[in-house]
């Protein structure tokens, strides 16, 4: 036995000891477009040329596999059919076409919009992934095994970006008889070097290997890897959920934007709650708790915010503020001070940065979540013509016992009134740190200029920069 094979982790395959073999990648073409009832794994070994053969991995694209189990769903948008598909909203960006958000599928994979697809469809219907991605891989294969004889193994894919790196791949969202990992945590290096943290996601490297002859356009859903017979198992192999990571050990749980919101207390649509009571017209759960939903994000949703007397819009207050005007509070309405009362809830972030304004506006609004009794009101620049770029946004925030959180009573909200008796400066401080925490997620760089005392009372003026990172 060689050195490499004794340290190889226990129970693990020795595929990555064993001398190198050539790999093969197959698209199987000529399959009919796939409909629900179709005997996918007959069509699949029929198509397949050169014949399916003992060690062979089958890699299937989650469409085909989803519209042979009739996983189609009647909707008026793809958003509303990604809600009933969301546990967990992880980031959230709006973009001229709505939102889109990474979020935590019901089926198990992170992906964006839940994996629901709405291309190649019937019109008024969108896919959605298979409902248990490891078990339509164990049936497919029980098939193909069948009709074949052959040693395989299946797996199932789907495509998803990944943090700091622009593009997508496809990953395995589904595994039967494969070998998911390549575990080497307790061996050695050819130098004797501990290996601590190495585990390959070998499911993951096959899918991405199968999409280089399946493509996104050339309608190719299936493809054979071959010359990887060592990582075939058996049927009691764990599957693609095994690759799922736990929230305990997740350390890109929430985009920085959704961290810090949900730190302050004002968490993403649906966070860990039934997304579909969130919005009017999404199928209802029963005895869920209504989240953060359809008054957070009016925009996102398409709905319109509730009428709210004399108050405007907490949106409407740096309409036209464009850095360049010396009268900034000519622009804002009323009483010229962001109110909690009728303020009916923050906008989303856009995936393209927007102006320095806007971002000092979801700011405020994250900061005067909590019913402190603090209002913050936007000062005009200290010199005329002075741009934001250069001198910054200056935000007071002073006390006002009438004056609520923004979310005060929205249902689902986090945000909670602090014990009381809360000091002047006290609430203050709160909701200045607050502010200073928002304004670094919205890439904002916020510094305590002044603390004065004024007719109305002590105050606070935050200045907020864009961040030159951005």
């Amino acid at each position: 036995m060689s050195p490499a094979e004794q340290t190889a982790p226990t129970g693990h395959s020795t595929a990555t000891t064993a001398e190198p073999t050539a790999v093969m990648a197959l698209p199987v073409t000529g399959l009919p477009e796939i409909r629900e009832g179709d005997d996918l794994a007959a069509l699949i070994a029929e198509a397949a040329r050169p014949p399916l053969a003992d060690g062979d991995i089958v890699v299937v694209s989650s469409k085909v596999v989803s519209k042979a189990e009739g996983r189609t769903m009647y909707a008026a948008s793809r958003d509303e059919a990604v809600r009933t598909q969301t546990l967990r909203v992880v980031a959230e960006r709006v973009t001229p076409r709505g939102t889109t958000r990474i979020v935590a599928s019901r089926s198990g994979p992170v992906l964006a919009a839940a994996g629901v697809d709405a291309s190649n469809v019937d019109p008024g219907t969108v896919l959605l992934l298979p409902a248990d991605p490891d078990a339509s891989a164990a049936r497919l294969r029980e098939g193909l095994t069948a009709r074949t004889g052959c040693r395989l193994a299946v797996l199932i894919s789907d495509t998803a970006g990944r943090p700091w790196r622009e593009g997508q791949v496809d990953l395995a969202v589904g595994a039967a008889a494969l070998q998911v990992v390549d575990d080497l945590r307790g061996g050695a290096d050819r130098y004797g070097n501990p290996l601590e943290a190495t585990v390959r996601a070998l499911a993951d490297e096959i899918a991405s290997l199968a999409d280089l002859v399946k493509g996104k356009l050339d309608g190719v859903p299936v493809a054979v890897v071959r010359g990887l017979p060592a990582l075939v198992t058996d049927s009691s192999a764990p599957g693609a959920a095994s690759l799922l990571r736990p929230a305990a050990g997740d350390w890109f749980r929430y985009g920085h934007v959704e961290a810090v919101r949900t730190a302050l207390g004002v968490p993403p649509l649906g966070d860990d709650a039934s997304v579909s009571a969130a919005v009017p017209g999404a199928a209802q759960t029963s005895g869920a708790p209504t989240p953060l939903g359809s008054r957070q994000y009016p925009e996102a949703n398409g709905h319109q915010p509730e009428a709210s007397g004399h108050q405007p819009r907490l949106d409407e207050h740096l309409s036209g503020v464009d850095g360049h005007r010396p009268d900034v509070n000519r622009h804002l309405p009323g009483n010229r001070e962001f109110r909690g009362v009728g303020v009916s809830g923050v906008p989303g972030v856009p995936m393209t940065p927007d102006s320095p304004a806007d971002r000092t506006t979801r700011a405020v609004a994250i900061a005067c979540a909590v019913p402190l009794g603090v209002r913050a009101e936007v000062l005009p620049p200290s010199t005329p013509g002075d741009s934001l770029v250069e001198c910054g946004l200056r935000v007071r925030l002073t006390t006002d016992p009438s004056t609520p959180g923004l979310l005060d009573g929205v249902p689902g909200s986090t945000t909670q009134a602090p014990p009381a008796p809360v000091t002047t400066a006290v609430a203050l401080g709160m909701v200045t740190q607050r502010l200073l925490v928002a304004a670094w997620s919205e890439n904002l760089v916020g510094t305590v200029e002044a603390v004065r005392e004024t007719e109305a009372g002590p105050a606070v003026e935050v200045c907020l920069r864009p961040s030159p990172e951005l």
